[in-house]
């Protein structure tokens, strides 16, 4: 909350506490006891307590939040050290008979500075022991699923800059020993009848990390934007705003310029009724444009190291495992901001509703989406596999648009390896495997490779060889 609620510069005295307090309240609202700040030496000691403010959600929404205690402390030119001590964290929420949510932080400290200026914690570094949380899900009043979580230790730091177009902010995140079970309830077990729910699923991971990088952050918008909803909290004062409000909404666009999510997890295992799955090293990649006219969303999984349970797998099949895995996609030719700025002209007073086919012009104005990967692929002991290529997705029933180009070296050596399988497998697998390599031709490094493209007629063709129609229907 302190990353976005403007700070005044002073001497600890009663007169700068309550500023201070009407500050954060134009953010929190007014609900008696939700902010409390006093003088404290050369600074100022802030008591928040949020579920105060919360409490006037409407129902099913429940949310309660601990108190929290922080320090202020005036460094001059709108700079604000940030201080928080140690302390336990609980946070509880609820969409009552649907969701109950729980988590738990044993002791978390944060420090940093807030520049008043930009309305942001410019550096922020903090630590957090023990976390443990609870999820369950209900379905016809039943408990239908539950989620577990545990975490040792939690390290962040986050870096706030001023970019070209609004704020560029970096976070970083570490910690280690993290465990989650996942169970199924009465509602949804396979033995729902007798009461039992599926095995549990276990997962656990010696460390992880986390880094989240946006740039061209709307701050200055957003935070007015949640000023002005705390100043009309009813449906009545909303409604009689509605002008200002879908300025305010117009302002805010694109929100970001564009935003990167990475994970990484090692020694990641999860345990089955067969044993132990465990790979060395895991990573997804998220990344997605604001709300702009070049829409783009692209994700990447990497995997390395795989080791299935011991004894598992017989020595032909074990030899041909994965060592490295990435799949990647990306989809672009989607407009969100024509799509968002349709949809506030629709929402002004006596618009009249442009359909949804206005609403699918506007979000596909070609009517084709692109999917593409760049390096999917896998790697294996003597051999590998890679793949490359675009398709168009036409929104009118028609066929897809294919270029791509799928490399492989090693193939003669899955082939032995195969030798070894019990007939059944072999008299399943060889035969396509064949196929495969008949269609192909040599490629520059020595190994094969297969041309994918789409005719005229809307036929697929790989190395110039035609497949058939590909049909849409």
């Amino acid at each position: 909350m302190l990353a976005t609620v403007p700070a005044f510069a002073g001497t600890a005295t009663e007169a700068e506490s309550r500023h201070i307090e009407a500050a954060l309240q134009t953010y929190l609202g007014k609900a008696p006891g939700t902010v409390s700040v006093t003088p404290d030496g050369d600074s100022y000691h802030l008591h928040l307590d949020l579920s105060r403010a919360l409490a006037t959600l409407p129902e099913p929404v429940s949310v309660t939040i601990a108190p929290i205690d922080v320090e202020l402390a005036d460094q001059g030119n709108g700079l604000w050290g940030v201080d928080m001590p140690a302390q336990p964290i609980d946070i509880k929420l609820s969409l009552k008979g649907r969701l109950a949510q729980e988590m738990h932080i044993a002791s978390a400290t944060q420090t940093g500075v807030f520049d008043a200026n930009l309305m942001a914690m410019t550096h922020a570094v903090a630590d957090m022991k023990k976390l443990s949380g609870v999820q369950r899900t209900f379905l016809d009043g039943k408990e239908s699923t539950k989620t577990a979580h545990q975490v040792a230790e939690l390290h962040a730091e986050t870096v706030v800059t001023q970019g070209a177009s609004g704020l560029d902010i970096r976070f970083t995140e570490t910690g280690h020993d993290f465990r989650e079970q996942v169970a199924s309830g009465p509602a949804t077990g396979p033995d729902a009848a007798s009461g039992q729910g599926a095995e549990p699923l276990d997962i656990t991971a010696d460390r992880f990390s986390e880094t989240v990088v946006g740039t061209g952050m709307r701050q200055a918008e957003i935070s007015a934007l949640v000023r002005w909803l705390v100043a009309h909290p009813s449906k009545a004062e909303i409604k009689a705003g509605r002008a200002e409000l879908l300025t305010k909404v117009s302002a805010l666009l694109p929100v970001f310029d564009h935003l990167q999510l990475s994970v990484g997890l090692d020694d990641f295992t999860t345990k089955t009724p067969q044993g132990p799955v465990s790979l060395d090293k895991v990573g997804v990649k998220v990344g997605m444009n604001g709300i702009v006219p070049d829409g783009r969303l692209s994700a990447a999984v990497t995997a390395e190291g795989l080791h299935p349970p011991e004894g598992l797998l017989p020595d032909w099949a074990s030899s041909l495992l994965p060592k490295t895995l990435r799949v990647d996609a990306t989809v672009t030719g989607y407009n969100l901001e024509k799509l968002a700025k349709l949809a506030i002209d629709a929402a002004k007073a006596d618009a009249k509703d442009p359909g949804d086919a206005a609403f699918t012009k506007a979000i596909f104005p070609s009517g084709t989406l692109t999917l593409s990967t760049k390096s999917s692929g896998v790697t294996g002991a003597g051999y590998s596999l890679a793949m490359a290529g675009d398709m168009q997705v036409g929104l009118a029933n028609a066929a897809p648009t294919i270029t791509g180009l799928i490399n492989a070296t090693g193939y003669a050596n899955v082939l032995d390896k195969l030798n070894a399988a019990p007939d059944a497998v072999k008299r399943q697998i060889v035969p396509a495997m064949m196929m495969a390599r008949g269609l192909a031709r040599p490629d520059a490094d020595g190994g094969l490779e297969w041309k994918l493209e789409t005719s005229s007629a809307g036929h697929l063709l790989i190395n110039g060889q035609d497949m058939g129609a590909l049909n849409a229907k």
